[in-house]
């Protein structure tokens, strides 16, 4: 079933301006398997390590460190610029990801 409405998604992913890696690698898709393998990479794979990356590990590594209520906001700071900055929309959507971010 998900396959099915993947792949009857591909004409409004190959018809958009916007540029994103998995948009680009899902347009030039031409079967579900490719679909669903992406679908499942950028929906629940990458979510998940980005939580135990950004919010467990940097987020808890630094706030452990710099403690008290200054050191939370650093930390705070830290991971969420982080977070922002290794997505592709460029330094543009920084502020909007770093929010994001922030409120993970």
């Amino acid at each position: 079933v998900l396959g099915v409405l993947l792949m009857a998604l591909l004409p409004l992913l190959r018809s958009t301006q916007a540029s994103h890696p998995l948009n680009d690698m899902m347009a030039q898709s031409d079967g579900s398997g490719m679909v669903i393998a992406l679908f499942v990479a950028a929906a629940i794979s990458a979510p998940l390590w980005e939580e135990i990356a950004f919010r467990g590990a940097l987020f808890g590594g630094l706030s452990r460190a710099l403690k008290g209520p200054v050191g939370m906001v650093v930390a705070a700071a830290v991971s969420s610029l982080a977070f922002a900055a290794i997505h592709p929309h460029g330094p543009a959507a920084w502020l909007m990801l770093g929010w994001i971010g922030a409120m993970g």
